[in-house]
């Protein structure tokens, strides 16, 4: 089962599911994996991606598709993971974002990302995202284990930072539901992302009507 920390709502079904209804991925094994690897080398991390965006969104209705675990691990630590990954024998396939894929039949699908790979590095917003997971003490439960969860304002730089699509969508949807705090996510997104993250943050806010959007500017000019 998924869940967010005691004391907040859960994330809704243990699968995602398809457009027709159907369970596609079991996150519990391989978020039991995810625990027991950062528990053995002593490492911090926390949880990202499409399973960070099921917790922040409450109603089930938003939670889409996802076929593995996300968990950012800081770039120095990755030698340490992909070692125990290798001496416990699991399948371990690089990541062109950076990191390294770990499965396993029977379900185990978990990326460790490090996001410094063919594409840029984003390693140091990753890595703040961890260290802010740490101190907030926010926490999701996968297969009874409790794992970090990255803050909302990282999880969105997360998704404007990609220009893709799909984590856009993600992106409007968290803004729109999740108590997102704005000032805080413009800061980083200031420190992380500029020069265009900041414009492309804006031209987000404006267009969900976000009460906290600025207006448009006549040399802003980000694309999405």
């Amino acid at each position: 089962m998924v869940k967010r920390a005691s004391g907040s709502k859960k994330t809704g079904s243990p699968k995602a599911r398809s457009p027709r209804g159907l369970a596609v991925f079991d996150p519990n094994p391989s978020g039991r994996l995810a625990a027991e690897v950062l528990r053995a080398l002593a490492v911090d991390g926390a949880v990202v991606g499409r399973v960070a965006v099921l917790a922040w969104l409450p109603d089930p209705s938003d939670h889409a598709y996802t076929k593995d675990v996300d968990v950012a691990v800081a770039l120095a630590d990755l030698p340490k993971v992909r070692s125990w990954l290798a001496e416990h024998e699991l399948e371990i396939q690089e990541l062109p974002i950076g990191g390294v894929n770990a499965g396993r039949a029977g379900g185990i699908n978990v990326d460790f990302i490090t996001c410094n790979g063919e594409l840029g590095t984003l390693s140091p917003l990753f890595e703040d995202a961890i260290q802010a997971a740490q101190r907030s003490r926010k926490s999701l439960t996968i297969g009874g284990k409790k794992l970090p969860l990255v803050p909302a304002e990282h999880l969105v730089a997360m998704k404007i930072a990609t220009m893709e699509r799909k984590d856009q969508e993600d992106a409007e949807r968290l803004l729109e539901v999740a108590k997102v705090d704005i000032p805080k996510l413009r800061a980083l997104v200031e420190r992380f992302l500029a020069p265009l993250g900041p414009a492309r943050l804006e031209v987000i806010l404006r267009e969900i009507g976000h009460p906290a959007a600025r207006p448009r500017r006549k040399y802003d000019r980000a694309k999405r």
